[in-house]
């Protein structure tokens, strides 16, 4: 059974949190600030008081889990995760230099897998660190 995981982002606090329920009949969510191991920061937000982001369920090479929205760096040519019904994951590229597949339809999943563990490093998100992206297209 495949587990769906999902981290948020809280525009009006400009946060991302970690989600630690989901309530899709009532449309809220319990959240707290991403990296507050205290939960001092829990709250229930909401649907439209966030931004739902889910997990692809692929690792960087440095072992970080890959979000949708998330910027990926290899070699200097940066691209944007996206999470798409039809295809599964695809990734937004600076550039056609980039040897990383543009699309990852299901079936190549696991090459996929093995290769953002060994090629791709997370360096930020588009909620975070819109300034990554500056001067590309």
């Amino acid at each position: 059974m495949t587990v769906l995981k999902f981290r948020a982002w809280m525009p009006s606090l400009q946060w991302m949190c970690e989600v630690l329920a989901i309530s899709w009949d009532d449309k809220y969510c319990d959240v707290c600030y991403l990296g507050d191991t205290e939960r001092n920061t829990e709250m229930t937000v909401d649907f439209d008081e966030i931004e739902l982001i889910q997990s692809t369920g692929l690792f960087d090479k440095n072992g970080r889990e890959i979000f949708a929205g998330d910027i990926i760096e290899q070699e200097g040519v940066f691209g944007v995760i996206r999470l798409d019904n039809t295809f599964g994951i695809y990734f937004e590229l600076e550039n056609d230099e980039f040897d990383f597949p543009e699309v990852s339809v299901l079936e190549e999943l696991e090459e996929g897998r093995e290769q953002a563990s060994i090629y791709l490093n997370v360096v930020g998100n588009i909620y975070e660190n819109k300034e990554l992206l500056e001067g590309t297209e």
